[in-house]
């Protein structure tokens, strides 16, 4: 959260100093080191750096983007040196075909269920993942790609009930008590009560902060760039992995931002304050 704060900082400095490149190098080094803390800020830099191509004067544009990518490359460099040494390829981040297979199986229920090894196709197959990669590491590139090729086939022959996942994502994703977590798989239990007033409490909350961001937005949209890009990019994580609440926090500030902006919006106006009390 303090890292996507800094982010937006250091944003609002460079819209503010006419996109100098210190600044523009300053928020590649933050976009090299979020991508590290949370892969979902990795294609967010790009997104960044599309919107960044076409905000600056032409001639500068090529420079500018350039400015911004390399320094995140260079801080994103070591742990890709490390992966290519783990992997044997070029991995930038991290891997993900098991973590696309977990979320999208046919046992899953919008997070990822304690096993997903086997997979029944079309054609009377049952695939078992444990067999296909047995003998091999954990994590390997290759076992990684046999989940991903697996999944993605089994998402093709079902995609309706692809489709039916995507509520139950979002739901498990904005639920404060993670409902969609199988009972056993719980390190507490609360009541369905309890998960409904938690639910509904937190629901009001998100809505409240919708719309104070949606007044900011109306008239600072260059402003909040960074916030509409990171909503962007947790949709489409959501969307195509799965359910998760960590994809929240970063937008923690933002939401509080949103919630102060009501607040603020609804309070009495001295004048009619005055008013009412001389009333």
């Amino acid at each position: 959260m303090m890292l996507m704060g800094g982010l937006f900082v250091a944003h609002l400095t460079a819209v503010r100093g006419g996109w100098s490149r210190k600044n523009i190098v300053a928020l590649g080094v933050l976009f090299g080191i979020l991508s590290l803390t949370r892969p979902t800020f990795f294609p967010m830099m790009f997104l960044y750096a599309l919107w960044l191509f076409f905000q600056i004067p032409r001639g500068r544009r090529i420079a500018s983007a350039l400015a911004l990518l390399l320094p995140a490359a260079l801080v994103i460099s070591p742990w890709t040196v490390r992966n290519y040494n783990v992997y044997g390829a070029f991995v930038p981040i991290g891997l993900a075909g098991q973590v696309f297979a977990g979320f999208n199986g046919p046992n899953s229920f919008g997070k990822m269920p304690k096993e997903y090894h086997l997979w029944p196709m079309k054609d009377g197959a049952v695939i078992d993942l444990l067999e296909e990669t047995k003998g091999m590491k954990n994590p390997s590139l290759e076992r990684d790609r046999i989940f991903g090729r697996v999944a993605l086939r089994w998402v093709m022959e079902n995609p309706w009930h692809t489709i039916k996942q995507i509520p139950k994502k979002y739901y498990n994703t904005l639920s404060p008590l993670g409902s969609g977590v199988h009972a056993e798989a719980r390190a507490w239990n609360p009541t369905g009560k309890l998960h409904r007033i938690a639910d509904a409490i937190f629901f009001t909350y998100l809505a409240i902060c919708a719309v104070g961001l949606w007044r900011i937005l109306w008239s600072y949209w260059i402003e909040m760039m960074p916030w509409t890009l990171q909503f962007i990019t947790i949709f489409l994580a959501v969307t195509v992995f799965g359910g998760t609440a960590r994809y929240l926090l970063p937008m923690a500030p933002a939401f509080l931002i949103g919630f102060v902006v009501v607040l603020w919006r609804w309070r009495p106006s001295p004048v009619a304050e005055a008013v009412r009390t001389s009333g």
